[in-house]
C-alpha cells in the first residue's frame, strides 16, 4: 500500500512539474518539457504496444522498429505492399502533406514517420485531443534514418485528416 501511495504521489508531483513546464513554454515542445514528459512516462506508464505498418521494401522502417524496441516498446509489424500504405494512412486520417514511409499506432494514436521516443512519450503522457502526430518525410538523423540531423524537426498534430498545428519542434 505504501508503495502504491508513493507511486501516486510521484505521479502527481511529476504531472505538476509537467504542467508547469507546459504553461511556461507553451505548446511547442522544448527539451526540458520532453525530458520531464519522458521521466513521467518512465515512472508511471506501462510499456506501450506499438504496431508499425510498413512497406515490405523499406529498410529504414526496420531501423525505427529496432529503435522503439530498444526503448522498451512492445512492437508488432504489419507488412504491406508499398502501394497499400496509402490505404493505411487514409484509414488513420493522416493528412497527405504529413506522410512519411511508415505509420505506427500506439495507444490509439497514429504516429507517422521517424518520431523520437521522447516525443512519443510526451504524446502518451499529455494525451492531447488529436488523432496523432507526424514527422513528415524522412529527415536525416531521425531515429532509423542515416545521416546527421541538419534541420529543426517539426512534429505536427492532426485531427480528421487536417493538420492542427505544431506539437513539438526539435
Amino acid at each position: 500500500m505504501r508503495q502504491r501511495i508513493a507511486v501516486i504521489f510521484a505521479t502527481l508531483s511529476m504531472a505538476a512539474v509537467l504542467a508547469a513546464v507546459f504553461v511556461t513554454t507553451g505548446p511547442s515542445l522544448n527539451t526540458e518539457r520532453l525530458t520531464t514528459a519522458a521521466a513521467l512516462y518512465d515512472a508511471t506508464v506501462m510499456p506501450a504496444t506499438a504496431t508499425i505498418h510498413r512497406s515490405d521494401t523499406c529498410q529504414c522502417c526496420g531501423g525505427h522498429r529496432d529503435y522503439l524496441i530498444a526503448a522498451g516498446f512492445v512492437v508488432t509489424e504489419e507488412m504491406h505492399a508499398a502501394a497499400d500504405m496509402t490505404g493505411v494512412k487514409q484509414t488513420l486520417s493522416i493528412p497527405r502533406e504529413l506522410w512519411s514511409c511508415h505509420t505506427t499506432v500506439i495507444d490509439g494514436y497514429a504516429v507517422e514517420g521517424h518520431v523520437p521516443v521522447d516525443v512519443i512519450k510526451a504524446l502518451l503522457v499529455e494525451r492531447p485531443d488529436t488523432d496523432g502526430l507526424a514527422l513528415p518525410n524522412m529527415p536525416a538523423g531521425s531515429p532509423g534514418m542515416p545521416g546527421t540531423k541538419n534541420e529543426t524537426w517539426v512534429f505536427s498534430r492532426f485531427v480528421d485528416g487536417q493538420t492542427q498545428g505544431v506539437f513539438a519542434r526539435l
